[in-house]
């Protein structure tokens, strides 16, 4: 890959091409995204919970943690799980299940 192409898993680094210097990427998109920028209103999230819906099993409610990669300081690593005994680890299992014989969704 050459510089100018983006590395698949990590965040393009610096402005939009062609942008003058100092422009956040997406600024030429929208005022509130200049604005929302510019407020710098942002939280790192190193653990919580997230509800996701799969299309397979359903809703999921998962706690998780955010690692950070020693190999490499821009890299993090997120950690996702069930409680044990709980719907959401009911659903994980049948996708294991699913996945381990194979079964594949409509969309796959």
């Amino acid at each position: 890959m050459t510089p100018s192409q983006p590395v698949p898993g990590r965040p393009r680094e610096g402005p939009p091409v062609g942008a003058p210097a100092g422009t956040p990427p997406g600024a030429a998109h929208s005022q509130e995204f200049r604005e929302l920028w510019d407020a710098h209103d942002v939280v790192d999230h190193r653990a919580g919970t997230k509800s996701i819906r799969h299309p397979v099993v359903g809703d999921l409610d998962l706690v998780f943690q955010s690692m950070d990669l020693a190999v490499d300081r821009g890299l993090q690593m997120l950690v996702f799980s069930a409680a044990p005994g709980s719907r959401s680890d009911e659903r994980l299992r049948l996708l294991a299940d699913r996945t381990s014989s194979g079964v594949r969704s409509a969309t796959s």
